[in-house]
């Protein structure tokens, strides 16, 4: 009967004169629903092979925005390129209260901010960091001094570092190839004061990554730090 219902509704989209539609099949059988409005949109909705819808969103160049559904009542919003998870996903529970927030690049976990149920952050379970700026809109091409707060209940503080450019892409594909602006902070703080040139108007993005190291004393090399790398990014608008 689902089937039946499914077969009836697609050729009920396909013939409406504002929607143009495609059904895309992958191997396992689950499959994905295009919908291209007349005015730009494409929506998307995700489906298992029984007819189960898996997510459902649209998509802006190659980034896809997603709402998931799981089996438990539990719920994913997020962006998606080419399968893989994006920034930063919001999780909820079955009655909509959030249970954490998490920064994704190529689906590897760089940030995360977990929730007690009361809503107050779990600090012990959180790796994430905060950004204080000194007004809602920067001015282009004007120095502006950022306050970066990292927050890891296992670091140690010893070697921080935030590297930053405007010129990493949103994926962070090319975070290795740009040259980068490095900040510190003092042995055993978890700040960092940075300054932001953003030459563009609009809605920009400070991207970057936060290295949080531990100094190992060798006969070899004196100073060798081992530690972990934290991708971030912050929405701000410039004018």
């Amino acid at each position: 009967m689902k089937n039946i219902f499914l077969i009836a509704t697609i050729f009920m989209f396909c013939s409406c004169g504002n929607t143009n539609e495609k059904i895309e099949y992958f191997e396992n059988g689950n499959y994905k629903v295009i919908r291209y409005n007349h005015n730009g949109d494409t929506l998307l909705s995700y489906f298992s092979k029984d007819g189960t819808k898996d997510s459902e969103g649209y998509k802006m160049g190659e980034v896809e925005y997603l709402t998931t559904f799981y089996d438990n009542g539990q719920t994913e919003e997020g962006k998606f390129k080419n399968g893989k998870r994006l920034g930063w996903h919001n999780f909820y529970d079955s009655t909509g209260v959030k249970l954490g927030e998490v920064f994704y690049q190529n689906d590897k976990v760089y940030q995360q901010k977990s929730f007690l149920r009361n809503g107050s952050i779990d600090y012990e379970n959180s790796v994430y960091i905060d950004f204080s700026l000194p007004r809602d809109t920067l001015h282009r091409n004007e120095d502006t001094p950022v306050h970066m707060k990292f927050y890891n209940e296992k670091s140690r503080y010893e070697f921080v570092r935030a590297y930053l450019s405007n010129e990493i892409k949103y994926d962070f594909s090319n975070v290795d190839k740009v040259v980068l602006d490095t900040f510190g902070c003092a042995p055993g703080k978890n700040d960092i004061y940075v300054l932001v040139n953003i030459p563009d108007t609009g809605k920009q993005y400070i991207r970057g990554y936060l290295y949080d190291g531990v100094v190992i004393d060798t006969v070899k090399d004196f100073y060798n730090y081992d530690g972990i790398k934290v991708l971030f990014e912050k929405e701000v608008y410039v004018k």
